[in-house]
């Protein structure tokens, strides 16, 4: 009997203590409130928007290297034409006149491209990178057909 006392007293203890534990568990953790959240997604909008700029920078200078590598075929073409007869100089001068007008086109729009934001800079971004390879087909095209 008086060990059953103890078995009682003994659960008792316990039980009790197990009470006292939720109150401060409760008491343990942190309250959020609202400048919590506001603050915590003005970080993720940061985060957000310099992960974006970084990608938005390396897609441009993909861009740039594309037409930087034009140049090497600008520069054939008119190695090409100093090789050639002079009926044909006179026709590969126009060619290589109209590629570069559109190559410093290309030139103007990449760099608005650096100053646009949101839908606009996907848009100018697209287009930039169409006439890029409308002017690398240009290119391909007359050293086709100035081939010696």
């Amino acid at each position: 009997m008086v060990q059953l006392r103890f078995v009682c007293l003994f659960f008792s203890f316990l039980i009790m203590s197990g009470c006292g534990n939720q109150e401060s568990a409760q008491e343990v953790q942190p309250k959020t409130n609202a400048d919590d959240v506001k603050e915590e997604f003005h970080e993720a909008v940061e985060t957000a928007g310099q992960f974006t700029e970084g990608k938005m920078a390396e897609y441009q200078k993909s861009l740039e290297a594309k037409l930087q590598a034009l140049n090497e075929k600008h520069e054939e073409l008119k190695s090409r034409m100093k090789e050639a007869g002079k009926d044909v100089k006179e026709d590969m001068n126009n060619t290589l006149a109209e590629l570069n007008s559109e190559k410093e086109a290309v030139k103007t729009k990449l760099n608005n491209l650096g100053t646009s934001t949101g839908k606009a800079w996907e848009e100018m971004g697209s287009g930039v990178e169409d006439a890029i390879k409308e002017l690398e087909e240009g290119y391909d095209r007359a050293l086709k057909q100035y081939s010696n």
